[in-house]
């Protein structure tokens, strides 16, 4: 979680501000802080977490042969097998469901 206090700008615009935000131009920081972690200060999620996600997911899937319906399922868990999931599909045509299953 970032760590930052809410501070009004000089024009009135509030931002989340940390080490050399507080003070004149120039004002020594550790760079500890940084304001650019997963979760923003008021525990709202940044944008980058759904990139985290996605890239972090476990099971991934790919398109062997569309045309026959193959795909190839890639379990990524170190010591799990798929066994405790369910898995489903759903094809869609034009945003409406053509199949499922």
């Amino acid at each position: 979680v970032d760590q930052g206090l809410l501070k009004e700008t000089d024009n009135g615009c509030k931002i989340w501000a940390y080490g050399g935000d507080y003070g004149p131009k120039g004002t020594p920081s550790d760079v500890n802080f940084n304001i650019n972690g997963l979760v923003q200060p008021d525990r709202k999620p940044g944008p980058q977490i759904y990139e985290v996600k996605k890239v972090q997911q476990p099971v991934h899937f790919e398109a062997t042969d569309l045309s026959t319906g193959q795909i190839c399922i890639h379990n990524r868990y170190n010591f799990l097998s798929l066994g405790h999931l369910d898995f489903c599909w759903r094809i869609t045509v034009g945003g409406m469901e053509a199949s499922s299953g």
